[in-house]
């Protein structure tokens, strides 16, 4: 009897034990939890001092502490999805043109920005903080492309009256200009212009099939291109080791690729039915990128311009795209207002879309580091942007109803815990 009683009284500090271990822990862990939602309220609220002071580094690094990782709880809320939606809003809006702004270009020391507008000029930008330096007479007609060369720093511009122009950063002292007695009469407001990598050449053209291969000295041409009686050639791309040429022929959808010193022509490929309207060649060399009047990016095998499966698409005309420096991101401007920064080599990522243009977005332009993006607009403005990081879709509490905004800007759900969320 006396050893059933003594092991009921063992049982019953067991029992006892473990309830106020367990009470223990359960106030240690409210106690952490606790600290942790008052360490989010403080972080969130310094994230929304560092935007507003512009320190996106450390704005950025507080959102990403907040991710919920080993197993803790998630104790993310509205305040955290609306201040990570930040993160892919423009840096900068600047308006650099009354109406339209077509081309754009970034220099390869990241200091300064230019932008060629439908009043015939090239407005060159400080990157840093957007003051405008000086602005450059292309001609009295659009200009329609500018290229900044990746070694000396000279910015040249292609206006849709054919003249080609160019100058040194950041003064605009004119190194040359090439300006035809009477510009042929094209119906394409459309011009390409692009440097070689390592600053010798410059091929240029201007609404029509003819492709000029410039003395990058003096702007003299040593080689005429023709693309074969098309209508226009509205890009220009060199390989990433200056050795091929390749121009996209706005239709039939086509692309060609010459040799760069023998001019001789390597390989011809047909995209679509549609337009093609740019070419943009990865950092490796291993492939091109190609966008169509249709919406559609292809994705070619730069040797043999084979095509590899793609889902990247804008709606409206893809009018641009360029990789980023590390090859890992092709960012797209559309006909939309959209610009789209894709992961090829991970085609189950989503994208991330950079919304805040009014209009067409035509052309766009990767910093040297690849942190920063720069697109111009035929809303009259340039935007910087930060593009950000990978990021998954924000998982919410099981939702009953949800509803997009009209512009697609917010989503308003009703969820199983009676809770109302409002995500940006």
């Amino acid at each position: 009897m006396a050893g059933a009683c003594a092991a009921v009284l063992v049982v019953i500090g067991l029992v006892a034990t473990t309830v106020i271990v367990a009470n223990a822990y359960r106030v240690a862990e409210d106690s952490r939890l606790e600290t942790a939602r008052q360490l989010y309220i403080s972080d969130m609220r310094l994230a929304m001092a560092d935007w507003e002071a512009g320190n996106f580094g450390r704005f950025s690094d507080l959102l990403d502490r907040h991710r919920p990782r080993d197993g803790r709880r998630d104790l993310r809320g509205w305040e955290w999805c609306y201040l990570e939606s930040l993160r892919h809003v423009a840096v900068q809006t600047i308006e650099v043109d009354p109406d339209d702004v077509y081309a754009v270009a970034w220099s390869r020391d990241g200091a300064w920005i230019a932008a060629g507008g439908d009043d015939g000029n090239i407005t060159v930008l400080r990157a840093a903080n957007g003051e405008s330096v000086a602005r450059l007479k292309v001609s009295d007609s659009p200009v329609r492309a500018v290229a900044i060369n990746p070694e000396s720093g000279k910015v040249a511009g292609v206006s849709h009256d054919h003249t080609v122009r160019c100058w040194t950063l950041p003064g605009g002292s004119e190194v040359f200009v090439d300006s035809p007695q009477a510009a042929p009469q094209t119906p394409f407001s459309i011009g390409a212009a692009a440097w070689s990598p390592d600053g010798t050449w410059l091929a240029t053209s201007a609404g029509n099939d003819q492709i000029q291969v410039r003395d990058g000295r003096d702007g003299r041409t040593l080689q005429v291109l023709s693309a074969g009686g098309v209508d226009c050639v509205p890009c220009l791309e060199w390989s990433p080791d200056g050795t091929q040429l390749a121009a996209c022929l706005r239709s039939p959808g086509s692309l060609i690729v010459w040799e760069a010193g023998t001019w001789k022509e390597l390989r011809r490929g047909h995209a679509n039915p549609g337009y093609t309207y740019f070419a943009a060649w990865s950092p490796d060399g291993a492939h091109l990128a190609l966008g169509s009047s249709l919406g559609y990016i292809h994705l070619w095998k730069a040797d043999t311009l084979e095509s590899e499966p793609s889902r990247m698409e804008h709606t409206g005309h893809s009018l641009w795209g360029e990789w980023s420096p590390d090859g890992d991101r092709l960012a797209t401007a559309g006909q939309d207002g959209l610009v789209k920064v894709w992961r090829p080599k991970r085609p189950g990522v989503a994208p991330v879309v950079l919304r805040g243009h009014r209009n067409t977005v035509w052309s766009l332009a990767w910093s040297p580091d690849g942190s920063r993006l720069v697109s111009s607009s035929l809303d009259g403005t340039i935007k910087v942007w930060d593009p950000g990081a990978e990021r998954s879709v924000q998982k919410l509490p099981a939702v009953y109803f949800g509803a997009w905004s009209p512009d697609g800007r917010w989503l308003a759900t009703s969820a199983t815990d009676e809770r109302s969320i409002l995500v940006r």
